[in-house]
């Protein structure tokens, strides 16, 4: 029929459409403590695989999750909003340099980037990686890693080296009481003969050590006899720490009181 419409079928034509993809190259340190800064060299490309230009209004999520697959129990870490412009197969990267940890419980977490654009449509993409994020803590412990005198006479003095770790995940900072005491038998115990005591000062990063040369004076009323050396971090628990069982350090060998 002349001036009829020409009605063709859709099936198999294709429709030009952007495909906003992100991508994580990089990753968080490897422990981070809750509500802290973190640093970190993170970088989230988002690319555009579809086969038409996108020009729009897009956001970017940074979550926190337990598993690389986005839920609803995701936290968010961050979020930028913005006009994106992409041609087909080009990208833009945005670098992540710092941040501050959310309010999550003890646990492992992965770093998972969410790009949404202007119609809803979202991809992710997850680190490879985990982070352990835990709350702040101090753990002090201690070592005599040098050796003592052989022999001491009742009233003299001696000076011993005492090694202090910050086995914690945030700076251990303070005046510290170090008590020295005797064992006869290396296991520390309440009963221990005391040698007085030191006070120091310290600020230890986390996982970092430090040496003291500490002197000690025997009191002249101490029984004779064999003992080993008790060197106790932070006697006076002057700070807070996760574990103030582990703060006795004992020495390898022994020293006669005569």
């Amino acid at each position: 029929m002349s001036g009829a419409p020409v009605i063709e079928p859709l099936e198999g034509r294709s429709y030009l459409s952007a495909d906003l993809v992100p991508a994580i190259s990089g990753s968080l340190p490897p422990a981070l403590v809750t509500g802290g800064k973190f640093k970190s060299n993170v970088v989230v490309t988002i690319t555009n695989q579809g086969d038409a230009a996108y020009a729009g209004p897009a956001t970017l999520d940074l979550l926190a999750s337990t598993d690389q697959t986005p839920d609803a129990g995701d936290t968010p870490v961050s979020s930028i909003s913005g006009n994106l412009k992409l041609k087909p197969g080009a990208s833009k990267s945005f670098k992540v340099k710092s941040g501050t940890v959310p309010a999550l419980a003890d646990g492992d977490y992965f770093l998972l980037a969410q790009v949404t654009d202007s119609a809803g449509a979202v991809r992710s993409a997850g680190s490879t990686t985990s982070s352990h994020v835990a709350p702040a803590f101090v753990d002090l412990t201690g070592a005599l890693p040098g050796p003592i005198p052989a022999s001491l006479a009742r009233g003299a003095s001696a000076t011993v080296a005492v090694t202090i770790t910050n086995g914690g995940n945030v700076t251990a900072k303070g005046n510290a009481n170090i008590g020295f005491r005797v064992s006869p038998s290396g296991t520390p115990s309440q009963s221990d003969q005391r040698l007085g005591s030191k006070s120091i000062g310290l600020s230890l990063a986390p996982g970092a050590s430090k040496t003291f040369k500490l002197k000690f004076v025997v009191p002249s009323g101490l029984l004779t006899g064999t003992y080993f050396l008790v060197a106790e971090i932070d006697n006076l628990n002057a700070i807070a720490e996760s574990d103030e069982g582990n703060n006795d350090a004992v020495s390898a060998t022994t020293m006669t009181i005569t």
